[in-house]
């Protein structure tokens, strides 16, 4: 079983502890190393005079076993099975660099501990050395080929380095020498929900929690599993089975808190607010546990509780950004903006690719961008993948040194399209919102794409990013002062490409659009060429997977409570709205 667990539990303790410390455990110690250990476990399992500690150890008294380990060793030395425990113990106590060095003096002298083995690959791969990890686990698979655990651990690394067909087969392989496998059901329901295989995903998540109903991390996988398909119903009932195993588990908290179908008491808030103090908890959940709890009272009305809570969780994610990169960023970017001027579309005319296949929807994330897409795949003849990252891995190669052809580069997007859309489809949107930055390589691979450019009001933007857990490269998305410059950086590209683009750019408002749903949708229909369709309409009705925040909005009736939200914390977003007013976005008297 893989090491690295959401709740290992941790210790702040020295590696070595204070000699006083040892001495007052010695006697305890001592019924442990008696000859006698039949009242500990029974015959059949006295391999070593180890195991009783070994099951201490497992049960969390850790300094019972660091104290054990290390006064067997002064009378074994180089004990292999000692130096095993010795090192799984350093690496739960956060001490990776040590555990390495005991695991490999262990296997250095038992050679054939497939055990130990699989425990160094835990360590290489908790430090992100993927290559030793996955040496270890091919290793200890090949000492012992009928165990599951280090086939999946080593997918896991497959899966972690984005060889997700090799994973896959690895997740396949460990369920094959163990059909009940309950981490080989739970990680191929991971890389099946990654391939958006979300049928299959269902299945091996439901056979996970079959094996083991109180698997609080299929419960959870599950549950987000449901959410994205929109059963928010059924993805509640599953969060709530995964806080029925594990009370305190961070993620579910938060994400049942955030359902807008659940009707939270208050006993289950008081906890999350108790969860989302504690120091030990994963900075990720209390982020996240306070960005459930923000809103929580914001859908109760009580603004000023609900946005101080965004701030904790803005706050804790702030440790992990780099804000002070972002305005190096934005200035790299408009200058390699610049590269792409008319000159260079003069330059590059009658070249790249004429398919009209795909349609790019962009924007600032949270400007409408999902809802787009939603109403654009309700339409027979489209079909919605998503956010693709393929756009910016092409403009990262086309400014390389060894930069691909632009007609070859086309036809790499076009072959990413038909590996995730069915033949039959016309067209495909890809609507990953920061595609605004590359549309000068779009324009020059296709030539007659389709661009939309979703705008909606600054403030909303703002509001909405900061309430939701973004990280984009090195823009700093936990201050409104952060995400209000990303604003303006997207707004003066997009007034460079208005200017120098040689195919037209569909300006799409938000407000208008909530306003004026049917005279607006038409409009969109007629910009991609396509015959009207009703459906899309009904955009909530279309069953698609959604993996954005926005996956709940989407899935109901045209609404306008969020446009304006951005009033009840009007005194709250001052700073954002006064960078807003310095670069001419909204009027002072706004």
């Amino acid at each position: 079983m893989l090491l690295i667990v959401e709740d290992a539990p941790r210790s702040e303790q020295h590696w070595l502890i204070h000699e006083r410390e040892k001495a007052r455990r010695r006697a305890a110690q001592a019924e442990v190393f008696s000859a006698d250990t039949s009242d500990v476990m029974p015959e059949s399992e006295q391999k070593h005079p180890l195991e009783a500690v070994w099951r201490r150890h497992q049960a969390g008294d850790v300094q019972y076993a660091y104290t054990a380990y290390t006064e067997y060793l002064r009378g074994h030395p180089g004990d292999p099975t000692a130096l095993h425990y010795l090192g799984v113990l350093a690496q739960q106590t956060g001490h990776p660099d040590k555990a390495i060095e005991l695991l490999s003096e262990s296997l250095a002298i038992d050679s054939r501990n497939m055990k130990a083995a699989n425990h160094l690959g835990q360590v290489y791969a908790a430090a992100r050395r993927w290559e030793e990890a996955a040496a270890s686990f091919e290793r200890a698979a090949e000492l012992d080929p009928q165990s599951a655990d280090p086939v999946n651990n080593l997918g896991n690394v497959m899966r972690q380095t984005g060889r997700s067909d090799e994973a896959l087969a690895l997740y396949r392989r460990a369920i094959a020498i163990d059909p009940g496998s309950r981490e080989g059901f739970y990680n191929l329901g991971k890389a099946l929900r990654d391939r958006r295989a979300f049928a299959e995903a269902l299945r091996a998540f439901r056979e996970a929690i079959r094996l083991d109903s109180r698997n609080y991390r299929a419960q959870y996988e599950l549950a987000l599993c449901l959410e994205e398909l929109g059963q928010f119903p059924e993805a509640a009932a599953h969060y709530q089975a995964a806080l029925g195993a594990n009370p305190d588990h961070a993620r579910s908290l938060a994400n049942l808190l955030a359902l807008r179908c659940f009707a939270a008491e208050r006993a289950l808030v008081e906890r999350a607010m108790r969860v989302a103090e504690d120091a030990g908890a994963p900075a990720e959940a209390r982020a996240k546990l306070h960005q459930g709890i923000g809103k929580y009272f914001d859908r109760q009305g009580e603004y000023s509780r609900a946005f101080a809570h965004f701030l904790r969780s803005n706050d804790v994610q702030s440790g992990w950004s780099k804000p002070s990169l972002q305005a190096a960023s934005i200035a790299r970017r408009k200058t390699a903006a610049r590269r792409f001027d008319k000159e260079h579309f003069d330059r590059v005319r009658g070249r790249g690719n004429a398919s009209v296949r795909p349609i790019f929807i962009v924007g600032m994330p949270r400007s409408g961008t999902t809802l787009i897409e939603q109403v654009l795949a309700s339409h027979p003849r489209v079909y919605g993948a998503g956010e693709l990252m393929e756009i910016p891995r092409i403009a990262a190669a086309l400014a390389g040194p060894e930069p691909p052809s632009i007609e070859s580069a086309a036809q790499r997007y076009l072959d990413c399209l038909a590996s995730v859309a069915p033949p039959e489809a016309l067209h495909v949107t890809d609507k990953l919102p920061i595609n605004y930055r590359h549309l000068g390589v779009i324009a020059t691979l296709f030539p007659r794409a389709r661009i939309i450019h979703c705008r909606r009001d600054p403030r909303d933007v703002a509001l909405s990013c900061f309430i939701e857990m973004f990280s984009l490269d090195d823009q700093d998305f936990t201050s409104l002062e952060g995400i209000a410059l990303a604003i303006v950086e997207e707004a003066q590209l997009m007034g460079h490409w208005r200017e120098v683009l040689p195919l037209s750019v569909y300006e799409l408002d938000y407000h208008a659009f909530v306003t004026e749903q049917e005279a607006e949708t038409r409009q969109l229909i007629e910009f991609c060429d396509l015959p009207w369709d009703e459906r899309c309409l009904a955009f909530f009705n279309t069953a698609r997977s959604i993996e954005t925040p926005s996956r709940w909005q989407v899935r109901q009736p045209l609404y306008r409570t969020s446009d304006g939200r951005w009033r009840n914390y009007r005194r709250e977003l001052e700073p954002a709205c006064a960078i807003f007013q310095q670069h001419g976005l909204i009027a002072a008297s706004d």
